[in-house]
């Protein structure tokens, strides 16, 4: 598999261990942590912030199933996705290695790429363009 760092601010891919569950979402990062020291990730990338840079790792799915990856950094804003094991890529008795398309990496992380970055350019405006108290962006007009 290879994960392709495409933001120029730090990222990681971590794959979970367990298939067809989710990642316990929540505001605090204490049950991500939680979650991941007791069931720990097959893959634990940190991808730096140097975009363009590619990360090559070989992993053994333990079983068929849908494995969900996600950002650890960009965990509350939900930047994750999802990869499936097949039975065809899976043996019972010998666990193949399983390679996801970099295109399908770099388009989940592409999005949310996009998306962190227009609720940071709402975030700045917000705090840049503060309204008077009293009045709303209408009357304003």
């Amino acid at each position: 598999m290879a994960v392709t760092q495409l933001a120029s601010f730090n990222h990681t891919f971590t794959l979970s261990s367990v298939p067809n569950a989710t990642i316990p979402a929540g505001d605090s990062t204490s049950q991500l942590y939680s979650y991941l020291h007791a069931h720990p990730p097959i893959v634990n990338l940190s991808l730096g912030s140097t975009p363009g840079k590619v990360f090559d790792k070989t992993f053994t799915a333990p079983t068929v199933g849908t494995y969900e990856f996600i950002c650890i950094v960009h965990f509350a804003e939900r930047m994750q996705g999802t990869m499936t094991v097949s039975s065809s890529s899976h043996s019972s008795t010998s666990p193949s290695a399983v390679t996801v398309p970099p295109f399908d990496i770099a388009l989940a992380a592409g999005v949310a790429v996009v998306v962190i970055a227009a609720v940071v350019v709402v975030v700045l405006i917000r705090r840049r363009d503060p309204e008077p108290k009293g009045k709303s962006r209408r009357d304003r007009r």
